[in-house]
């Protein structure tokens, strides 16, 4: 058997190929599979959170299409100016059920004999079946109105938590909406508080309710960015 001693060319050539070895070895059998996990993991939160939106988008576009369904048979009635305190009563009792809510006036608006009255509104219900409940009813409302600016989103309460993905099955629901509610100056007994368009005279008398142009109020015409998360109800 040969036996003698390497020379120091040749430890440094058997080194240089153990570090390589050992190198492949870590490569192949450490780094790739850790890199192909986390990238399963990646893809795994990614496709959840996709999931999620779609859901939202679903129920928002559901919910759109039930409302313009309905839309022929509403009997909301257009108030005389000024109907405030009346609309103001209606949405804090719609909106009692929420966790939380906060409403936001806007100046009413006179073009004409109409009168656009804009109040948004943010709120934070239990479930999305809650949320679903308030905007029905608000929907529903015996006062002619536009809702606009729709957008739901689940709270999530797990943050901390990563296989936990919030959504309208499981989670409170924060939204926000603007409605536009339409009241007349026909026979209105004060004009106190309005603001004009430009292209309105203030002291013109217009032709009355006759002459107001309501063609396109469509009360269920709900704008959405995504914006916007559960099963079927």
């Amino acid at each position: 058997m040969l036996n003698r001693e390497f020379d120091r060319k040749e430890k440094i050539v058997m080194l240089l190929i153990a570090i390589l070895l050992l190198g492949f070895f870590y490569f192949w059998m450490v780094k790739e599979p850790v890199a192909h996990r986390i990238a399963a993991s990646d893809t795994t939160d990614l496709e959840n959170q996709i999931q999620v939106e779609q859901q939202k988008n679903s129920r928002i576009k559901q919910m759109e299409q039930e409302m313009n369904q309905n839309e022929t048979a509403s009997t909301a009635v257009v108030a005389t100016y000024d109907n405030f305190k009346q609309e103001s009563t209606e949405l804090n009792r719609i909106f009692a059920e929420a966790v939380s809510y906060s409403f936001s006036f806007e100046k009413p608006v006179a073009s004409g004999e109409t009168v656009r009255r804009n109040i948004e509104i943010s709120f934070t219900a239990a479930d999305y079946t809650s949320a679903r409940r308030m905007i029905d009813a608000l929907h529903n409302d015996p006062y002619r109105c536009l809702i606009h600016d729709v957008s739901l989103a689940a709270i999530d309460h797990n943050s901390s938590d990563t296989d936990a993905v919030a959504n309208l099955q499981n989670s409170q629901v924060s939204g926000s909406l603007t409605v536009t509610f339409y009241e007349t100056l026909h026979d209105a007994a004060t004009r106190e508080g309005l603001e004009y368009d430009k292209s309105t005279d203030q002291n013109t008398k217009g032709p009355g309710l006759a002459g107001a142009d309501f063609s396109n109020l469509q009360r269920s015409d709900l704008e959405t960015a995504a914006e916007s998360f559960a099963a079927s109800h």
